[in-house]
């Protein structure tokens, strides 16, 4: 590999119990020959919770109401721990990928952050916990973006990592750090790599570079004067059939609604650097 696409990532944080979680968070890391850390949240504020009288809960798909006792949340904490455990041993020994897994108590999303220290990459979904954030921040991907400063793998949907790649750029800003996450990353995948370029043309030295940190990847394409509209950029990821999209906050710079329309429209996995 290209000494300038080195990839700095040696651990990556899985904190759902979701087969697309897993099985994404196992397959990046076995390509990147990085650890993967499994962390299960014993949520202290649902242990409080159950310790209040008359406590119950309701079942979404049957509206059966019952009573919550912390002897049964915590047996039910510890069920699904091993059930994680097991799906996560499961994943990285068939990929032989390097693993472990802990368990806490405490605030999920301060056990979160804390656990973000020790690993270089995050993974999160729409429809497993990460989703329980969404009524007390108003875009907790960003939030949680900013606060750890650490790329995060999301996924929107069911689907897999797979090529081709795309990255989104600014050329008026610094691209040199996303430019050379996504190449080494799609090199590691042997994955072709489309390259949008929005609002205006790479210059010539830009493309030059672009040539250079983008050796060894099987294809490389460049469409470039893409429109900065979050419909337009949906249209094309979906047109060209990306796998992976990468883009960073700060060279993307769009404003947050415009970010969050884009981010609705967009069903492939998306790598956020910050």
């Amino acid at each position: 590999m290209n000494p300038r696409k080195e990839i700095m990532i040696s651990k990556i944080l899985l904190f759902e119990n979701l087969t697309v979680s897993i099985s994404n968070a196992a397959l990046l890391a076995a390509k990147l020959e990085a650890e993967l850390l499994g962390l299960f949240v014993e949520d202290v504020n649902l242990l409080r919770l159950s310790n209040l009288p008359f406590a119950c809960e309701t079942e979404i798909h049957s509206t059966l109401t019952r009573s919550i006792e912390p002897e049964s949340l915590l047996r039910r904490f510890r069920t699904l721990a091993a059930q994680m455990e097991e799906r996560l041993s499961h994943a990285a020994h068939k990929l032989h990928v390097s693993w472990s897994f802990q368990v806490s108590r405490g605030i999920l999303w301060m056990e979160l952050l804390e656990a973000a220290k020790k690993c270089d990459l995050l993974v999160v979904s729409a429809k497993g916990q990460f989703s329980n954030f969404l009524p007390f921040f108003d875009d907790p991907l960003c939030r949680l973006l900013e606060e750890v400063q650490k790329p995060i793998l999301f996924l929107p949907s069911e689907k897999q990592l797979q090529s081709p790649f795309g990255l989104l750029l600014d050329p008026s800003k610094d691209f040199l750090p996303i430019l050379r996450l996504s190449a080494g990353i799609a090199e590691k995948f042997s994955a072709a790599l489309t390259i949008f370029a929005l609002n205006k043309p790479l210059e010539a030295a830009q493309s030059r570079l672009v040539e250079t940190m983008t050796e060894g990847i099987p294809k490389l394409s460049l469409i470039q004067g893409v429109r900065k509209e979050p419909t337009v950029i949906g249209s094309l990821i979906h047109k060209e059939k990306i796998g992976l999209l990468f883009f960073s906050l700060k060279n993307l710079s769009l404003p947050k609604e415009r970010l969050k329309v884009l981010m609705r429209l967009l069903s492939c996995p998306v790598l956020l650097s910050p």
